[in-house]
C-alpha cells in the first residue's frame, strides 16, 4: 500500500520522474519511486502553507523522522516513511545522507537573497544528491553523471519556475533584483534577468553535455535514474542562445514529453 501511495503521488506531482522510473525493473521502479515521493514531499512541506511557520515545522517533521531512521527506530506511520525504509534497506544507504534534501529547503521558507555558492549548493542538494541516490539504489552507482545530470536539471527546474518562484516573493538567481523579480512576476523580462537566466541556462548545458557523455560510460542499470532529467535540454538550449525567456520555459505537449522520454529509452540515452 505504501509503495502504491508513493506511485500515485509522484505520478501527479513529478511526471517527469515518474517516467524515468517506470523505466526501471519492478524492484528498482520501487525503490525509486519511494525516493521520489520523498523529494516531492519535501518540497510540498516547504512550499504548500501560506505561513512561514508552518513549513518549518513541517520541514522539522521530516528532520524528525529522518534522526528517528538513523537510530534505527520503526518509522513513523507515514506511507512515504515506511516504503522509503523497506527501500533503503540493504542498499548500505543512511538516512543521514537524505538530510540535505530536507536542509536545502529552507532556502524556500526563507527566501533570503541568494548567492553563487548558495545556488550550487541548492542544486547540488535538490537535484544532485536525489539523482546520486537513485542510481544507488539501483545497484548501479553513478556519481559523476549524476553530478553533471543532476546540476543541469536543477537548473532546468529553477528556470522553469522563475515566473512562480518570482510571485512568490523568491529568487534563486544571483544578483537579480526584487525589482526584476517583480517585474518577472507580471510576465515582464528585464535584461539583468535575461542574462542571470541565459548564464544559468549555459552552465547547465555544459554539465548536461558532459553529464552525456558520462553517462555513455556507466552501468547501464543506472539509466533510468540518470534520465530523470532527461527535459532539461529543452528549457537550457533556448535559453542558452537567448530565445525569448517564456517561450523557452513554455511547457510542452503531454504527448512529445512522452514521445522524448520514449526515443530516449530505446536509444538507451539520457
Amino acid at each position: 500500500m505504501s509503495f502504491d501511495y508513493c506511485a500515485d503521488l509522484v505520478r501527479r506531482g513529478d511526471p517527469d520522474r515518474f517516467l524515468s522510473a517506470m523505466a526501471a525493473p519492478p524492484a528498482g521502479r520501487a525503490r525509486l519511486l519511494a525516493l521520489y515521493a520523498f523529494v516531492l514531499e519535501i518540497a510540498r512541506a516547504a512550499w504548500s502553507p501560506r505561513e512561514p511557520l508552518i513549513a518549518r515545522m513541517r520541514l522539522q517533521f521530516w528532520r524528525d523522522a529522518l534522526g528517528e531512521m538513523q537510530q534505527g527506530a520503526p518509522p513513523r506511520r507515514h506511507p512515504v516513511l515506511q516504503a522509503l525504509v523497506q527501500s533503503l534497506a540493504g542498499s548500505g544507504i543512511g538516512a543521514e545522507r537524505l538530510s540535505p534534501i530536507v536542509e536545502a529547503r529552507m532556502w524556500d521558507v526563507e527566501a533570503a537573497p541568494m548567492t553563487e555558492a548558495g545556488l550550487e549548493s541548492y542544486l547540488h542538494d535538490t537535484a544532485v544528491v536525489p539523482m546520486t541516490l537513485a542510481a544507488e539504489l539501483l545497484d548501479a552507482p553513478a556519481a559523476e553523471a549524476a553530478a553533471a545530470l543532476g546540476q543541469a536539471m536543477g537548473a532546468a527546474g529553477i528556470l522553469r519556475a522563475l515566473p512562480r518562484l518570482a510571485g512568490a516573493g523568491r529568487m534563486p538567481l544571483p544578483g537579480v533584483s526584487r525589482r526584476d523579480a517583480a517585474l518577472l512576476a507580471e510576465g515582464e523580462v528585464t535584461a539583468a534577468l535575461a542574462a542571470a537566466a541565459q548564464t544559468l541556462a549555459r552552465q547547465g548545458l555544459a554539465q548536461a553535455v558532459r553529464g552525456r557523455a558520462l553517462a555513455r560510460q556507466a552501468d547501464r542499470r543506472a539509466l533510468p535514474a540518470l534520465r530523470a532529467g532527461w527535459r532539461s535540454g529543452s528549457v537550457l538550449r533556448p535559453l542558452a542562445e537567448g530565445v525569448d525567456f517564456f517561450q523557452a520555459i513554455r511547457p510542452e505537449s503531454e504527448a512529445r514529453r512522452r514521445f522524448g522520454h520514449l526515443v530516449r529509452v530505446m536509444l538507451g540515452r539520457v
